[in-house]
């Protein structure tokens, strides 16, 4: 999902979805954001450059019926 503000975009990447054992009846869904000040393709080429126009986050989400509904999105402490 890419969202704009202005000239500022994110983005949001699942990439990794597990269910636990029964015993918990939930799912965990692994959610990488990265924002990007500027123009999203202007931003990553600053980065090659050694200047810091992106910023990346790992979130988290859950959920308790196989995936319908997430509670919102919270930060991974890694």
């Amino acid at each position: 999902m890419a969202l704009r503000q202005g000239t500022n975009s994110m983005e949001e990447i699942s990439f990794a979805i597990n269910y636990e054992p029964p015993a918990a009846q939930r799912s965990v869904e692994m959610v990488f954001q990265r924002i990007f000040i500027g123009d999203a393709a202007e931003g990553a080429a600053r980065v090659l450059e050694g200047r810091e126009e992106i910023y990346d986050h790992i979130m988290y989400r859950l959920s308790s019926d196989e995936g319908r509904s997430w509670t919102k999105e919270a930060a991974a402490c890694l």
